[in-house]
């Protein structure tokens, strides 16, 4: 007689079940992995795109407030800004001068894309090499926030040494553009030299002719000239760039004057509609583009809008978006990136009474 040995080990049937509950385990884990991952990078992305906007429309924000400031001289009362060219300012420049007489009225000048080209031309002078088509193009023109109070004042109009006490560090250098005001009248002129005393700077005129005697209490502010525009930067991606006029004390405003920095990555499009005001009420009654601005002293605020997206795809099949009137579909293309985008209107102070 011969007794059955007990059973050891699992059945072969045992061990496919293992394996199939191995295998569901091991592919919900990898699903919930991966599904965690594809949030972190859907939300890491939205991040760096609300960053980024939030970034540059602070930029923007800032210096379009105070776009037409200058100093104690209120454009809101009409008193003209005097351009002494020709002679003040040895090379016409229409970034830091516009090809137009600076009267007061042109604190900013936009320029819309048409058809084919931007309207009204960018001048060649903007040094806005690179601007991507189909997006919009600003510049904003002010006196900076730091001034100097003459030490005396000059006898005449044709005097060409402005001397000023510069406590604030304002640090005038030779060939750039400033304004003097004595709150009632200004004129813009180019340093055509320096001529540093104990306590003083002689800001020594490069020419013209001044429009009044200024009193020891006028003050002179350097001129700063900025403009926006989307371009591509480095690694091939489209950047919301803001190019200002740094003079390079080499006697002339050339391109090589400009300082161009890209503010931030990930900005596709920008597209700006100016207030008017038709009304004489001075509040923006109609939002139009720059090609259909007449008259920017009319100009009572800015609409800013911005398309911005993600450097890599993101998102699982390609997504529409409505900006600037329009549907953005990169459907065609197969384009899986993330996008967003921001809008904000900005008063300009110093273009109204």
């Amino acid at each position: 007689m011969y007794q059955n040995k007990k059973q050891i080990g699992f059945s072969l049937v045992e061990l496919l079940v293992a394996l199939v509950l191995g295998l569901v385990v091991s592919a919900a884990a990898i699903q919930i992995f991966a599904s965690n991952k594809g949030t972190y990078r859907l939300e890491n992305a939205l991040s760096r795109l609300q960053e980024n906007g939030r970034f540059v429309v602070d930029q923007m924000i800032n210096d379009l407030r105070m776009a037409g400031y200058n100093g104690c001289l209120s454009r809101g009362a009409g008193v003209p800004v005097n351009d002494i060219t020709p002679g003040a300012i040895a090379t016409s420049n229409a970034f830091v001068l516009f090809p137009y007489a600076i009267d007061g009225t042109d604190s900013i000048r936009g320029f819309n894309y048409g058809t084919s080209d931007w309207v009204p031309s960018l001048d060649a002078s903007l040094n806005l090499s690179g601007v991507v088509a189909n997006t919009d193009v600003i510049n904003i023109q002010r006196a900076s926030s730091c001034g100097a109070q003459l030490t005396s004042a000059p006898t005449s109009t044709g005097d060409t040494a402005i001397d000023v006490v510069d406590p604030n560090g304002c640090d005038f250098t030779a060939n750039e553009v400033v304004m003097i005001t004595d709150c009632s009248v200004a004129d813009v002129f180019q340093i055509g030299s320096l001529t540093t005393g104990t306590d003083t700077v002689a800001l020594n005129r490069a020419g013209g002719t001044l429009s009044a005697i200024y009193s020891q209490a006028s003050q002179v502010f350097r001129w700063q000239s900025t403009a926006y525009f989307v371009g591509t930067d480095a690694n091939g991606q489209p950047a919301l760039f803001r190019s200002s006029w740094t003079p390079d004390g080499d006697n002339d405003i050339q391109a090589d004057d400009f300082t161009t920095l890209a503010l931030a990555s990930g900005i596709e499009d920008m597209q700006l509609l100016y207030g008017i005001d038709t009304g004489m009420d001075e509040y923006a009654d109609a939002y139009v583009t720059a090609n259909n601005v007449t008259n920017w002293d009319a100009v009572r605020s800015i609409r800013i809008g911005l398309l911005l997206r993600s450097d890599n795809n993101i998102t699982q099949e390609p997504r529409s978006i409505q900006f600037n009137g329009a549907t953005v579909n990169p459907v065609a293309t197969g384009d899986r990136r993330l996008r967003t985008v921001y809008t904000t209107t900005v008063s300009l102070r110093n273009n109204t009474p």
